[in-house]
């Protein structure tokens, strides 16, 4: 997982960091970018950001390649 946050760029292995991007309370706006079986992160981030938003991205074989889940603080 990848977290992009106002020109900044965060890898962190588990979304449930409370003191982690993007969970750790700095305000502004991010994204993150998610693997399409992480079947944790998706609902911890629509819980938290409830006015967020997750797009999937189809590769060519038209299965979901990655989610990008955007939102703000």
């Amino acid at each position: 997982m990848a977290v992009c946050r106002s020109g900044e760029t965060e890898s962190s292995a588990s979304i449930q960091d409370a003191d982690k991007p993007p969970l750790d309370g700095r305000l502004g706006k991010f994204m993150v970018i998610l693997h399409p079986n992480d079947e944790a992160a998706l609902p911890t981030l629509q819980q938290t950001f409830a006015t967020g938003v997750a797009l999937n991205h189809l590769g060519n074989n038209g299965d979901v390649a990655f989610i990008t889940f955007c939102g703000e603080r």
